[in-house]
């Protein structure tokens, strides 16, 4: 690949401008018991039983975040 994931600041840039990323409130847990899924994430739809706990990036600006990126570096 030609390219890398920057995880954490794409973090960094939603706090400073919350644009470059869209959310949606998901209900997220994670695994502890099962044998191979032990440590899981777990994402789901929330319902009354699971309440919605976490707003979930799930689209990203990526022009905006690397354009924003960059200018936060050498401004």
């Amino acid at each position: 690949r030609d390219f890398t994931h920057l995880h954490d600041p794409l973090a960094m840039l939603a706090v400073i401008d919350r644009a470059i990323v869209e959310t949606r409130p998901l209900h997220v847990a994670v695994e502890l018991r099962g044998d191979l899924t032990a440590g899981a994430t777990v994402v789901r739809p929330p319902t009354a039983d699971r309440p919605a706990n976490a707003q979930v990036c799930v689209a990203v600006d990526a022009e905006r975040a690397i354009r924003t990126f960059l200018d936060r570096l050498a401004p």
